[in-house]
């Protein structure tokens, strides 16, 4: 059997955007002008060009960082986990959460590479709004798949 791991949806599902806090002011999803973007791709000028490099960037870094868990290898565990982050105004991740589990440690897993963005130190490009860096929040399925 080969392992094999996709980055089954590089189109970020918008759960919300920022929650109201103190001093911040809350803003909707259907609002955001720009959403957030994996960094990397900042050199390019079209916008949809930049969305597709930064989509690229980021599924190559999870294909580079994840790896199957042996117990859902062993138990030919296949699925897509979900992970929800947020995306803040420094582009750094926060609020890192496995949404829906398969088995086997692979939302664990999958939670562990996003996280591994902020411990590797990259910043996202923050969402937009009116000029203004907002907080984004996503669901991003992982793929693991066995052949």
């Amino acid at each position: 059997m080969i392992a094999t791991l996709a980055l089954m949806s590089v189109a970020f599902t918008t759960l919300e955007a920022q929650k109201k806090t103190p001093g911040q002011e809350a803003v909707s999803s259907d609002v955001v002008e720009s959403l957030p973007r994996f960094p990397g791709c900042e050199d390019q000028a079209d916008e949809k060009i930049k969305i597709a490099c930064s989509n690229g960037k980021l599924a190559e870094f999870i294909a580079q960082n994840i790896a199957y868990p042996p117990k859902a290898f062993k138990k030919g565990i296949q699925g897509k986990p979900v992970v929800s982050f947020t995306v803040e105004k420094d582009g750094s991740l926060s609020n890192i959460k496995v949404l829906r589990e398969i088995g086997g440690g692979c939302g664990k897993e999958a939670a562990r590479v996003i996280q591994l963005m902020n411990d590797r130190g990259l910043r996202w490009i923050p969402g937009m709004q009116n000029g203004t860096p907002v907080r984004v929040t996503y669901s991003l399925p992982i793929g693991f798949k066995l052949q």
